[in-house]
Parts: C-alpha cells; sequence; structure tokens
C-alpha cells in the first residue's frame, strides 16, 4: 500500500497522542509492534486491512478520518 492522505492521517493522529501505548494499540489491532513502529517512522506501510482495523479501534478514541470519497 502506498502513502496516501488517510494512512498520514492515521499516523499523525496516533503519533500526536502522547497517551497511546503502542504495545497495547499493536496487540488490540493485530497488527504486528514492529510493523506499526516502523509505520509511524515512515519506513513501512501497512495493509488497507491494517488500517482500517486500526481506524476503527481508534474511533473509539476519536480518530475521525477527514478524507472525503465523492
Amino acid at each position: 500500500m502506498t502513502m496516501n492522505y488517510t494512512t498520514m492521517e492515521l499516523r499523525d493522529f496516533i503519533k500526536s497522542r502522547e497517551l497511546i501505548d503502542i504495545r497495547k494499540l499493536a496487540e488490540a489491532s493485530g497488527v504486528p509492534e514492529p510493523q506499526l513502529k516502523n509505520f509511524l517512522d515512515n519506513s513501512q506501510d501497512l495493509t488497507e486491512n491494517q488500517v482500517s482495523d486500526l481506524e476503527n479501534l481508534l474511533s473509539d478514541y476519536g480518530y475521525r478520518s477527514e478524507t472525503v470519497i465523492d
């Protein structure tokens, strides 16, 4: 998956919340922790399914994608 606006929004949301525990987020979302850390460091992409899983999980904590698809 190539970087797009949605994944940049997701990365920015996670990185801007200092209280998010990356280990627990990885565990809850099913994304391997090393892969999630690499995603946050801009060195690895996530699959569409992983992005969707993270978005669904983080929506309970205020995450809303600003991307509008016409």
